[in-house]
């Protein structure tokens, strides 16, 4: 089974675009049209996906978006007591690699992009680095590290033609947010590895989409980490009107493969009214 996920704004820059899914049910389990339901969270077969990408990459020049050096300063997942939202996890490693793989700077041009609990905003800065206007969105905790990463990616942004801000997002406090945007892309990436954090992603999500369902897509970078987190997370989405696709591992770059993560599209199938935040 195949679709097109095409925004109005894209015009002919994605038709092109064909991700290759299975639909996902409330347990995380993706079924095909000929085939048997089967666990997401089953190991794959490569041995790429065991390691832990994070800890060989230094993002000093060795990581590239589009021919682009990705520079960051992250924490090393081997430090503790640090904010999580300081770390590269392989999940948005494997994100925007995808990105990189399946998006060309033709089809990212002039995309306005928001990312939500961004981090250190591998993600965003992808799309940034592929032409794409992108607002990286997080806490205050990871604010100053996130705009370090902008001013260093800067030159190479402008250069493709792309752009970068951060802005606070905090997921439970979403009246203060200036929902004047209308955004082509929301994405997230690993943000949601505690159930706590279910409700106010979607919540923000909601938010984030609502403007315009039908040109609004979120590209969701997720690891499947149980089973308790997994089926209330997927549950909670569709029953707040989210169609849930999971991307074909094929189109995900053979290099940066995670054997517990994959890749969703997200689509709020119509305007709902929103909730006093």
């Amino acid at each position: 089974m195949q679709a097109k996920f095409i925004s109005s704004h894209l015009g002919n820059a994605i038709n092109d675009l064909e991700l290759q899914y299975h639909r996902v049910t409330p347990s995380g389990n993706q079924t095909g049209p000929t085939s048997q339901p089967r666990a997401v969270t089953s190991i794959y077969a490569s041995s790429v996906e065991e390691k832990i990408h994070a800890l060989r990459i230094n993002f000093d020049g060795d990581f590239q978006i589009e021919g682009r050096p990705l520079i960051m300063r992250p924490d090393r997942p081997t430090k503790g007591g640090t904010e999580t939202g300081l770390r590269v996890w392989d999940c948005g490693i494997m994100l925007a690699k995808y990105i990189d793989r399946n998006m060309t700077v033709a089809q990212c041009s002039g995309l306005k992009v928001v990312e939500v609990g961004c981090g250190t905003g591998i993600a965003g800065l992808s799309l940034a680095l592929k032409g794409a206007d992108v607002t990286l969105t997080d806490l205050p905790s990871v604010e100053c590290r996130t705009n370090d990463h902008i001013a260093l990616n800067a030159d190479n942004i402008a250069a493709a033609g792309g752009s970068a801000c951060f802005k606070l997002l905090d997921w439970r406090k979403l009246g203060v947010w200036d929902n004047s945007e209308t955004y082509d892309w929301v994405l997230a990436a690993d943000c949601v590895w505690h159930h706590s954090f279910i409700n106010d992603f979607t919540k923000a999500l909601v938010l984030l989409c609502n403007k315009d369902p039908s040109r609004t897509r979120v590209l969701f970078g997720h690891k499947l980490r149980s089973s308790d987190l997994n089926e209330p997370l997927f549950e909670h989405l569709r029953k707040n009107s989210f169609t849930i696709q999971k991307v074909n591992r094929e189109l995900l770059h053979p290099d940066y493969l995670n054997a517990k993560s994959d890749v969703y599209v997200l689509q709020l199938q119509e305007a709902v009214q929103i909730p006093s935040f």
